[in-house]
């Protein structure tokens, strides 16, 4: 089981594999460039010889650093194309929750020391277990509610469907 979230899908679409990139590289938003879209991704489509595919990040007007990079493969199948998307926290997001629960983990180890050495109830537990839950709910409800809304926008932009 992993610990932060993520998300790993095929969209089945009937676009052809050269024409789905051409959706993508026009979802792609580039500061003082119009795409004449209303959504947008930050970052570029890109491939070298060991991956053809893209890396993006959703690009929106607020701050919320649980914002999914999403990375994607656009690949042959039957008459239409697939497209293999992952999204997962940011490295930053990765980094400040595991502090954040590194920090809530060493807590709960000496709250649990001084109890075992003194032998009396310690009900200072409690709060670290309410912070370790608020932090996991705020990671999981931040990144699920961008996640969804991207899947949603990826889904217009190769107009397809999620396999199953």
């Amino acid at each position: 089981m992993k610990l932060f979230p993520y998300e790993n899908y095929y969209i089945i679409s009937p676009l052809k594999p050269q024409e789905a990139e051409i959706k993508i590289q026009s979802a792609i938003y580039i500061p003082g460039v119009e795409n004449g879209m209303n959504v947008g991704f930050k970052y570029d489509v890109y491939s070298n010889k060991y991956f053809k595919g893209f890396k993006i990040a959703p690009d929106i007007n607020y701050k919320n650093s649980f914002a999914p990079d999403i990375i994607g493969n656009i690949e042959p199948y039957i008459s239409e194309s697939r497209v293999h998307i992952k999204m997962k926290l940011t490295g930053l997001a990765i980094g400040f929750m595991s502090v954040w629960f590194g920090f809530l983990i060493i807590a709960c180890m000496s709250v649990i020391n001084n109890y075992l050495l003194a032998k009396k109830s310690e009900l200072t537990i409690i709060p670290i277990g309410i912070l370790f839950i608020l932090g996991y709910c705020l990671v999981l409800g931040s990144f699920k509610y961008e996640s969804t809304r991207c899947k949603r926008i990826l889904l217009e932009i190769f107009e397809g469907e999620i396999q199953n």
